[in-house]
């Protein structure tokens, strides 16, 4: 079964060769290598020119750089649709540019989903922290241990939708895309791999799960989209109410209160990085969305596991008091913990300057008995 690779590039130099390479190593005669770059303004073109003229491809490996020149609107959506609709092999599989691809565990999930008559094959993935130089887990690790061939067909579809939505963890069959229309949102927003990962689960129940280490993702960068802190968060609302708004009333039955739990769970990561300037524009944008969804919801048991937890406040103060409580609160807990930040330099500071004493204690110390000895010695040998 042939694949369609589709690289999405943008101002990585550091990171791209690795990837490249790692792509050419598990492509075989008849796939294809599409690398949309979208307008990077370092060297990643030209790194990206170098690898399709010389890079270690297979024989028969087609490779077809698309450079935009200018950076598009948005996240990812417009390079990787581009990406889609240049594939011509039987697969589709996405590739973050900045990510590297583990060669066995690509092969393994490669052979598995040629066997299985699916849509698509979700696999497990590690995260490299680049600032750490470590290794680990993604969020959605223990989510595997519990996970169960479903013959239900929604059960299926409810896994999916709860596993975490990054594109390049996952094997597409290529007509069911076309056939479905299915494509990422574009506009001006980011995370646009969301809506796309429930669209395509629900437009489908034929998918498989593989727990096998498939590539390496890259956190902890400069630059990375994940690192946001500002406005640009609260486009997982508006993601929010583009999912809830596509799914069937039959859907909605099962689905809506999975799609508010995708929610909270989101808002409770980006409670812990959002900036306070960013911080009334978000919480506006929130009421809207938690006021519209019934207290049914609320109250059953799909959202029971957010019980005593903070974004469940949150989600209260929103509700029912509206966003100038949810702000408030935000404001007088990013104070607290500025001044456990404040607390914990200052200690950390006096550590280093009493680990300093002793050093130059120890050191005079030293210094001390070295000229005791020096006057000892000279002493003797004037007698």
């Amino acid at each position: 079964m042939r694949t369609s690779f589709i690289v999405t590039t943008y101002n990585i130099e550091a990171y791209v060769r690795r990837c490249l390479d790692s792509v050419a190593e598990v492509a075989v005669p008849g796939d294809e290598i599409i690398i949309v770059d979208d307008g990077s303004s370092d060297q990643t073109v030209e790194i990206i020119r170098d690898f399709c003229a010389h890079g270690a491809c297979a024989k028969d490996v087609t490779c077809k750089p698309v450079l935009l020149g200018q950076n598009t609107m948005g996240g990812v959506g417009i390079a990787g649709n581009i990406g889609l609709d240049m594939a011509r092999c039987e697969t589709v599989f996405f590739v973050d540019g900045d990510d590297w691809l583990d060669p066995a565990g690509f092969r393994h999930g490669r052979e598995v989903f040629a066997q299985q008559d699916v849509d698509i094959l979700i696999l497990n993935y590690q995260e490299f922290d680049e600032k750490n130089a470590r290794y680990h887990t993604p969020a959605d690790e223990a989510r595997w241990s519990v996970l169960t061939p479903a013959s239900d067909p929604q059960q299926r579809q409810l896994q999916a939708v709860s596993m975490i939505a990054v594109p390049w963890r996952k094997f597409y069959r290529r007509e069911f895309l076309n056939d479905q229309d299915l494509r990422f949102p574009e506009g001006d927003f980011f995370f646009e791999d969301n809506p796309f990962h429930w669209a395509v689960c629900l437009k489908t129940d034929r998918i498989a799960f593989l727990d096998v280490t498939l590539c390496y993702h890259r956190v902890n960068r400069p630059g990375q989209t994940m690192a946001s802190t500002g406005r640009e968060l609260t486009a997982f609302i508006d993601h929010f109410e583009t999912i809830v708004a596509a799914l069937t009333p039959e859907q909605s039955k099962v689905f809506y209160p999975q799609a508010v739990s995708w929610l909270l769970g989101n808002m409770s990561w980006h409670l812990g990085r959002l900036h306070p300037k960013a911080a009334p524009g978000y919480f506006r944008r929130a009421e809207t969305a938690l006021k519209a969804i019934d207290a049914d919801i609320f109250d059953g048991p799909a959202l029971a596991d957010f019980a005593d937890t903070d974004v469940w406040l949150y989600a209260l103060f929103l509700r029912e008091q509206g966003w100038g409580k949810a702000l408030e609160y935000f404001l007088s807990q990013s104070s607290l913990k500025r001044l456990e930040d404040v607390k914990r330099n200052i200690e950390e500071t006096q550590k280093q300057v009493r680990i300093l004493h002793e050093e130059i204690g120890a050191h005079v110390t030293a210094t001390r008995n070295i000229l005791i000895y020096d006057e000892f010695h000279t002493a003797g040998r004037s007698d």
